[in-house]
């Protein structure tokens, strides 16, 4: 059964429960989630929340789907915001976490339906900030900010439970007494089933968060059974296990902090199984002092950061390959998709701009290879 869901839903929406048709994918193909842009103080072009495809080479870019609100026209015309994207190789199918909750389309963007929303409450609707799909429990795990929670569903959004809470307590910071958002929350989750572990980047603010993980089995148990495998990050997000290994991302928090994508130095399979903290070393493999494409001047002439959203890797044999999406969006626009590539003998990595024209890849939040 689909939770209540608030009155602002999408247009352009069914709330079918059946899993859309599977799309045929003939050849590789990027997924970008694109946040849009709303109502500014400055003057710029806006548009709404969207899915984009484009080639591995960030040509043929091309709008999938626009998300928009069921209201009046001067509402539709915004964006409802987005925080994360997932695919699910299995059931052909995207994950889209939005500001009105989970919206599942088909990998040509059809068949779009809203499947689930977290109410919080005091907060009203809770942003959900990152999502994943468990293959083999055919699950889609979630996690939200207000309450700092790790939740599951089917595919479809129902039989939600409650996987793990990984709150770290309340921020009593705030003034009112009916409004107490979690400390932390999953700003990214991965699920090793292969093992049997829940991976999350528990993300607040400057320097305070980590790289996580608790067993799926005794998930209950409390954070005294959290293992810490990194930690003073600056606003962690996505993670991803590649290859055996754990990358994220480190988003930066502010317009000016530095952005990457760093690893566990340390194969998974080689990490103690008990203990609250690891102390694993880590690795960089992409960070923005790398290269001039991180930074852009507004419109004013501030220098603006652009902070690495999401990535993906494709691994064929012995090559891997890279791409990640970065964006500013604050008085001016940016946005843009990147290949990188390493050269022989340690000296580090070739970055390529694919495509930087956001009228093509818009405000980029999630990215996804499909194959």
């Amino acid at each position: 059964m689909l939770p209540l869901l608030a009155p602002l839903l999408l247009a352009s929406l069914h709330l079918s429960n059946a899993l859309p048709n599977p799309q045929a994918t003939t050849e590789d193909t990027l997924i970008i989630l694109d946040k849009g842009v709303g109502h500014r103080s400055t003057p710029v072009p806006r548009w709404r929340t969207s899915l984009r495809r484009l080639s591995p080479r960030g040509t043929n870019a091309t709008i999938l789907t626009q998300f928009e609100a069921a209201t009046n026209a001067t509402q539709r015309s915004e964006p409802i915001n987005a925080y994360a994207l997932t695919y699910s190789a299995s059931t052909s199918t995207l994950f889209s976490a939005t500001g009105q909750g989970i919206i599942r389309t088909a990998t040509d963007g059809s068949d779009a339906t809203l499947i689930l929303q977290e109410d919080s409450s005091e907060a009203g609707l809770d942003k959900i900030t990152s999502v994943h799909v468990a293959e083999k429990e055919q699950k889609i795990y979630y996690g939200t900010q207000y309450q700092g929670l790790i939740k599951k569903a089917d595919l479809d959004g129902s039989n939600v439970e409650i996987v793990l809470n990984v709150s770290q307590g309340l921020n009593l910071g705030f003034a009112s007494p009916s409004y107490k958002p979690a400390k932390f929350y999953a700003g990214g989750i991965v699920v090793d089933e292969e093992t049997g572990w829940l991976y999350w980047s528990a993300a607040r603010g400057d320097k305070d968060g980590s790289i996580r993980r608790a067993a799926l089995k005794g998930t209950d148990g409390g954070e005294e059974q959290h293992q810490v495998l990194a930690s003073g990050i600056n606003m962690p997000g996505q993670v991803r296990i590649v290859g055996g290994s754990l990358y994220w991302v480190e988003r930066g928090r502010w317009s000016n902090s530095p952005t990457a994508i760093k690893y566990l130095d340390r194969a998974l399979l080689a990490l103690p199984a008990t203990g609250t903290s690891a102390a694993l070393a880590t690795g960089t493999l992409v960070h923005a002092s790398q290269s001039a494409l991180f930074f852009e001047k507004d419109y004013t002439g501030e220098r603006q950061t652009l902070g690495i959203q999401s990535f993906v890797v494709d691994r064929r044999e012995r090559e891997m390959r890279v791409w990640f999406v970065v964006e500013s969006s604050g008085r001016t626009m940016f946005g843009k998709l990147v290949r990188v590539g390493w050269r022989g003998g340690g000296r580090g990595p070739v970055f390529e701009v694919l495509n930087e024209d956001t009228r093509e890849v818009g405000v980029p939040v999630g990215l996804e290879f499909l194959r």
